[in-house]
């Protein structure tokens, strides 16, 4: 059996950062009545934006072409189905400068193609995560896409939205003040580091071709940001030299994660192909990290980072079903670990629809202790044979 680890991202230091927020922020318009923006949050390294939807009764005669969704006819029967979606290719964008602020993720809400339907007279509540928008941008628009009255779809656009986001105060000095120099003498100057380019090959680990995916880089003075491969799977950002991590995806391959220190390179170039296995059928992956309350089925805070990884996964790759299987040690009754094995596993079923995946292609399954992979005479044993895995039905 092939084991894959997944990485988590680290944070990397402490930051003062203090968040800020806006209540019910004005808009100058909107493209939909049906969906209001309640709070904007501006946190360190993103912009998120909290919103909800409501459909109204007997909204464009019953056809709702709203934000991020659309509204379809089956058969020549004007029987609708009103459903919404976000489109990852959305962006919030600076009203002054043209710049733009990338999509990063949602909750509480599908991802195109995926979506959801909605019921008349029910408010949905979901939140849109975007980059941080620039220290001093307090008037933005976020735009998800054109607008087009032959398509029975309508995006959710609005312009001119006001928030809190001052630049930051620099403190005003006396001219006449005369500090003391309390640095050593013959002390050197510091040096302000370069910019370090990362460069490298995004490739198949078994056949070593290249192939094109999206590589999404964490970097605590650069906030998030993300870069696309060219059709041979070469990719390069630039940063200050220090720790960063890294998230890689590619549409059929399994993602990765790792964190990299480059904070002893002051300038230069760092190369560092990257290497992504095939999501083939048949393949049992562990996951790492998934973590309950003793002998119960509450999944812990500290699993969620690991399955939104799999959420993701399954995002990116949308024909893709698994089966997850739960095991435990053998201390105690066998029944009742078995049983154990299957509640667990199927809370991080209802995890994973929660966040959007369809609970078709979610299988689960639990075998107590019957499926040990270590030695259950030592703690070490045990604690290897309780885990969670999920095998690849198809892809």
């Amino acid at each position: 059996m092939k084991k894959y680890l997944f990485i988590g991202f680290i944070c990397l230091t402490i930051n003062a950062f203090a968040q800020l927020t806006t209540i019910k922020p004005k808009v100058a318009s909107q493209s939909s009545r049906e969906v209001i923006i309640s709070k904007v949050d501006i946190t360190d390294r993103e912009t998120i934006i909290y919103m909800s939807y409501r459909l109204s009764p007997g909204v464009n005669g019953g056809l709702n072409m709203d934000i991020f969704g659309r509204g379809l006819f089956f058969d020549g029967n004007p029987t609708v189905r009103n459903q919404i979606s976000i489109n990852p290719a959305s962006f919030l964008v600076d009203t002054k400068t043209g710049k733009k602020f990338a999509y990063i993720s949602a909750e509480n809400i599908p991802e195109k193609p995926n979506f959801q339907e909605v019921t008349e007279g029910r408010t949905y509540r979901f939140s849109v995560t975007y980059q941080r928008l620039d220290a001093g941008i307090e008037v933005f628009n976020l735009f998800e896409g054109n607008n087009n009255s032959k398509q029975r779809l309508q995006y959710w656009n609005f312009k001119g939205i006001e928030i809190n986001n001052p630049l930051e105060e620099i403190p005003e000095i006396i001219a006449d003040q005369k500090l003391p120099d309390i640095r050593p003498k013959n002390a050197p100057k510091a040096i302000k580091p370069s910019n370090l380019i990362v460069k490298g090959q995004l490739l198949d680990a078994k056949t070593e071709k290249p192939i094109s995916g999206k590589i999404v880089y964490r970097f605590q003075e650069q906030g998030i940001d993300s870069v696309i491969t060219d059709a041979v799977g070469n990719y390069s950002f630039t940063l200050l030299p220090n720790l960063y991590t890294y998230r890689v995806s590619a549409k059929g391959y399994l993602g990765t994660s790792e964190e990299i220190d480059l904070s002893k390179m002051k300038s230069g170039q760092f190369t560092q192909n990257i290497y992504l296995n095939r999501i083939e059928s048949g393949e049992t992956i562990p996951l790492e990290n998934i973590k309950f309350e003793i002998s119960k089925a509450t999944l812990l805070p500290e699993s969620y980072e690991e399955l939104d990884k799999l959420v993701l996964m399954m995002k990116e790759n949308p024909n893709m079903a698994i089966r997850l299987e739960g095991h435990t040690d053998n201390v105690g009754d066998a029944s009742k670990n078995k049983s154990l094995s299957i509640d667990r596993v199927f809370g991080v079923r209802q995890y994973l629809i929660k966040k959007g995946i369809d609970g078709k292609r979610v299988q689960f399954v639990g075998y107590g202790g019957t499926k040990p992979v270590a030695d259950n005479t030592t703690e070490a044993g045990r604690s290897q044979n309780r885990r969670v895995e999920f095998v690849i039905l198809n892809n």
